[in-house]
């Protein structure tokens, strides 16, 4: 093994060790702190494994989501000025396995149009893809470990797999996998709208029940809308397609419409598919593509019949157009 490679796993190997000293002599200092966990546990790993936390450029912190509006990240992880990953942090000794915390990492993930997320306590980390075609309870890790149980060995080249791909580490480092987080298609560009956050409706403007709404007395299409877990997103598609474009975007973020799905029907026409449609199509989320019609009040009765399709009641949902009595 060449000196820099030997060099690499011994810091590595070190730090773990370190680490596990930590577990055993600040418990109680971490314990139930996420920001002591964070700067104890998690920044000294990711650094290790090439994301420098001080650098915008490889990692964003606390980056604010348009979905669901109002959240932040832990930490944003960027490859040539792309996002690639959610890193969700957890505070030492927390439970990794509960649902309400996978469904948080992965509505993160979605909302940032990105493929993987990290849940860690510093401790246990657990590596997610959202293309494994199953509702979000049903994932699966696709790489684990654990730092105060797993052996040094197997430990190291585990966590080399989440490691920045410009992270040399030579020909000696064989048993590594590949990076897991490179660029792809639908990897968000870092300046682009899926993380910058949107303007809210005016203060005191009205909101109507998509139920009662009607196409044929309004000139001009909403431009928000709001759901019944009160996430308000804005129209990143102008026109009355941005009605059911982000009802289903809702939807695919908050686990309730996923690729076993796929194809969607209503009154027996394909609406939303995992392929491309030949015709005008619309990518809502990757894997996820609707198809365009040509008029306005098509896309409300296609809202409408999304929402029913998955349970959600109608009247529980609001657009509003800026309008102020």
């Amino acid at each position: 093994m060449s000196e820099d490679g030997r060099a690499r796993r011994m810091q590595l190997e070190k730090l773990f060790d370190h680490i596990g000293t930590l577990f055993k002599q600040h418990d109680d200092y971490m314990r139930r702190n996420e920001y002591r966990t964070r700067i104890c546990l998690i920044d000294p790993v990711l650094s290790m494994l090439g994301w420098d936390v001080k650098s915008p450029e490889m990692v964003e912190l606390e980056l604010e989501l348009t979905r669901p509006e109002g959240k932040r990240a832990d930490y944003m992880l960027k490859v040539k000025s792309r996002y690639v990953a959610v890193v969700e942090a957890k505070s030492f000794g927390s439970d990794l396995e509960g649902k309400s915390t996978l469904k948080q990492a992965y509505r993160y993930a979605r909302g940032a149009n990105v493929q993987h997320f990290v849940l860690t306590n510093g401790n246990q980390w657990k590596l997610y893809s959202l293309n494994q075609g199953v509702s979000v309870e049903r994932l699966q890790p696709d790489i684990e470990f654990d730092v105060s149980s797993d052996n040094s060995s197997d430990l190291v080249i585990k966590a080399l797999s989440l490691r920045q791909p410009g992270l040399v580490l030579g020909r000696e480092w064989s048993r590594a996998s590949k990076p897991i987080f490179k660029m792809s298609a639908s990897d968000s560009k870092g300046d682009q709208s899926p993380i910058k956050a949107s303007k809210s409706p005016p203060k005191g403007s009205l909101w109507h029940p998509i139920s009662k709404l009607s196409v044929g007395n309004r000139e001009r299409p909403p431009a928000w809308i709001n759901f019944p877990d009160k996430t308000v997103m804005s129209f990143v598609r102008p026109g009355w397609i941005g009605v059911p474009f982000n009802v289903t975007r809702w939807l695919v973020d908050t686990g309730q419409l996923y690729n076993r799905h796929l194809p969607v029907k209503l009154n027996g026409k394909v609406l939303v598919s995992s392929t491309s449609f030949s015709s005008q199509p619309r990518e809502v989320r990757p894997g996820f593509w609707m198809k365009r019609q040509q008029r306005s009040d098509a896309h409300l009765r296609n809202a409408v019949g999304l929402l029913k399709r998955f349970g959600i009641d109608p009247t529980t949902v609001f657009v509003n157009f800026g309008d102020i009595p």
